[in-house]
């Protein structure tokens, strides 16, 4: 299909192709997440075909942040099905563990080659770099993080705006500490939300973007040992989310796109209202 489309990597119609592997990978979890509630409603078939899709979605966006928390994503979902350890039947269990791992190991086969190049060329983008070539994407990373540095050097407590981060890109440049093409020091962003944050607006933004993450996540770990299963549920859901957004924003500005910005807030909101309609 790719192919057919003359697309390099899978990406969404109205979203970046970064944020599309990132957000396919959440709903992804999600669903996995919801496996129990959904499976007296929906055909145990087509829970696992999304499933398979999702995940087959995340690897052709060869997106490598989201690739990253894959087995952070599957440690929650464990964690979150522990309970029915002691009380599945091991008939049923032994046969629903073999189709979950055909399908995710299904998932990664497929596209086993692609995920291969895709690690190895991190591996080369970053011995070039200490080569001193750092026109590659992670040689361009590791300058932009560096200018976002000397942006908070400059400006601490209240940030240097949007071009508070363009003068730390110009100034690393002409003291050839990093070598950034003309037209990525006009980018306003640093490719990493934490340093993109608090050069632009200073550090109590910082701290208030942390809180953004932090006091849901919280708020959902709380919530997730209740005995009432939606409550559970959806608390679950909730701490991927965060915990998601807490690594995706380690490589990309997830807060300068709408996609992003949009299912955050609305996501955080959905499981909230879950977590407090639900019998506790």
């Amino acid at each position: 299909m790719m192919c057919f489309l003359d697309m390099p990597r899978a990406g969404g119609r109205f979203t970046v192709v970064i944020e599309f592997g990132d957000i396919s990978l959440l709903l992804t979890g999600f669903v996995m997440l919801c496996y129990q509630t959904l499976k007296s409603k929906i055909p145990q078939i087509l829970i696992i075909i999304s499933i398979l899709l999702g995940f087959v979605a995340v690897i052709l966006s060869q997106t490598r942040g989201a690739w990253v928390f894959i087995p952070f994503l599957l440690l929650i979902v464990a964690t979150h099905y522990r309970y029915l350890l002691g009380n599945i039947n091991k008939k049923r269990f032994l046969p629903i563990s073999l189709i979950l791992m055909t399908v995710i190991s299904a998932s990664v086969l497929s596209a086993g080659k692609m995920i291969s190049e895709r690690i190895k060329e991190v591996k080369n983008d970053i011995i070039l770099y200490q080569d001193g070539d750092s026109f590659t994407p992670v040689g361009l990373r590791f300058d932009m993080w560096k200018s976002g540095i000397q942006s908070i050097k400059n400006s601490p407590i209240w940030g240097g705006g949007e071009q508070g981060v363009v003068i730390g890109k110009q100034q690393l440049n002409a003291q050839n500490k990093i070598n950034l093409p003309a037209d990525v020091v006009t980018w306003t962003s640093v490719h990493n939300q934490y340093l993109d944050t608090w050069a632009k607006y200073g550090v109590f933004a910082f701290m208030a973007l942390l809180g953004l993450f932090l006091f849901p996540l919280i708020f959902f770990i709380k919530q997730c040992n209740k005995s009432d299963k939606q409550t559970r549920t959806a608390s679950y859901c909730g701490i991927t989310l965060c915990t998601g957004y807490l690594f995706f924003s380690l490589t990309e500005s997830v807060f300068t796109i709408n996609s992003t910005v949009m299912f955050y807030s609305f996501a955080i909101i959905f499981f909230f209202s879950c977590t407090k309609t639900s019998k506790v």
